[in-house]
């Protein structure tokens, strides 16, 4: 015959049985203890390892796309076969591919304007590898590159291609050995006078062409 006990009977002995087998209560809670402790460090840990590398990433501008022609000179077929020359992307055709460009992401514009160029500050020097970019405001972002010291370009300095640099870590090390705070000081880049304005946190390079052994200038519309 099935006896019905109230909940408060079964309270009572509940607690009758804990006090009763003391070790084992201890053993059962340490174990739920331990194993709830384990799953959320699992949960947290996969957490931070998510973001880490989603940020890590996305400094690589993994989160971007760039559009560009293939080149100059490339061989289509077999050898011996005629080399196909691609025409560059003007600025006008990029300007309305920006323009026409109707989502929810940034644009930028940007052309190398050479991979061996020289940056002088006073007597100082760098060789003849240094990267020099024309860049609109939006670039920086885009390519995943943070500004450690200084300020990107504005808008008004973009249009009017203002006479301002931001330059990459390693070219800041070459010119101001990081005595001489490099922000407002003048160095030369082609013979052109330029303030720098900007030094970018350095984020390494590929095969030497990152932007820490680069610099960047404002990209004005071109004339007519």
């Amino acid at each position: 015959m099935a006896v019905k006990m109230s909940y408060v009977e079964n309270v009572k002995l509940a607690l009758q049985s804990i006090v009763g087998n003391k070790l084992r209560t201890f053993l059962t809670a340490l174990i739920i203890a331990i194993g709830m402790m384990a799953l959320i460090g699992v949960l947290t840990s996969i957490d931070a390892m998510k973001n880490s590398l989603t940020d890590s990433f996305s400094s690589m501008g993994s989160n971007s796309f760039n559009i560009r022609n293939r080149g100059l000179n490339v061989r289509i077929g077999n050898e011996g076969t005629r080399s196909k020359v691609f025409a560059n992307i003007t600025y006008a055709q990029s300007a309305r591919f920006r323009q026409d460009f109707h989502f929810n992401a940034l644009t930028s514009i940007s052309a190398n304007v050479s991979w061996n160029t020289t940056a002088k500050y006073q007597s100082k020097k760098t060789n003849p590898n240094i990267g020099l970019i024309g860049t609109d405001e939006n670039y920086l972002q885009t390519s995943g590159y943070v500004v450690s010291e200084g300020r990107n370009f504005s808008t008004r300095e973009v249009e009017t291609g203002s006479g301002v640099i931001i330059i990459g870590s390693e070219v800041s090390k070459m010119l101001f050995n990081e005595i001489i705070d490099p922000i407002g000081q003048f160095i030369t880049v082609n013979n052109i006078r330029y303030l720098v304005i900007g030094v970018l946190k350095s984020k390494g390079s590929s095969a030497g062409m990152g932007g820490d052994r680069a610099c960047f200038i404002p990209l004005i519309k071109p004339g007519p």
